[in-house]
């Protein structure tokens, strides 16, 4: 199995939106309402997204291939919390769901994982829907922990999880 995991950048907004999009689909559908699956996965809404991202420097990206074919992709940046300095918030983590279980995700992570470490910061956060139960073991397994923070977030219900890098 020929893995690559390479940084992100604008040319790939099309294709990071793409994933978003199937990812979210999958994983998603029995989270949030239809109104608001369509409303969040507009393609051209998605690459522009993805497109500001890119032209961050703040901003990280990496896309996971498989034999020469983009299967995932991962996002982060500073937290977007005040009190939460020194701290990346991971954005987003996608693999699609017909490469799910062969240890892409595991790579993807580990790999942002230590560009976040290598980007000086000393901790990670993100938010995960607490019906999203698969991701919720993925990132308890790469030894994230739940801090008790929730939030509601397009209609349904989000926990913070963190971990030191």
């Amino acid at each position: 199995m020929n893995i690559v995991i390479r940084k992100a950048g604008i040319t790939d907004a099309e294709t990071c939106a793409d994933i978003q999009k199937c990812s979210w689909q999958s994983a998603f559908r029995d989270i949030i309402s239809e109104e608001v699956m369509q409303r969040k996965t507009q393609p051209e809404r998605l690459r522009q997204v993805y497109e500001a991202a890119a032209s961050s420097p703040d901003h990280h990206g990496f896309l996971i291939e498989s034999e020469g074919k983009v299967c995932g992709m991962a996002w982060y940046g500073p937290a977007r919390r005040a009190e939460m300095k020194d701290t990346a918030e991971l954005i987003c983590i996608h693999v699609l769901s017909k490469e799910k279980g062969r240890g892409l995700g595991g790579r993807l992570i580990s790999r942002v994982l230590a560009d976040m470490k290598e980007q000086g910061y000393a901790e990670c956060y993100l938010w995960v829907f607490a019906a999203n139960e698969k991701a919720r073991a993925f990132y308890e397994q790469t030894g994230f922990i739940a801090d008790g923070r929730r939030k509601s977030t397009l209609e349904a219900e989000e926990i913070m999880y963190r971990k030191a890098l």
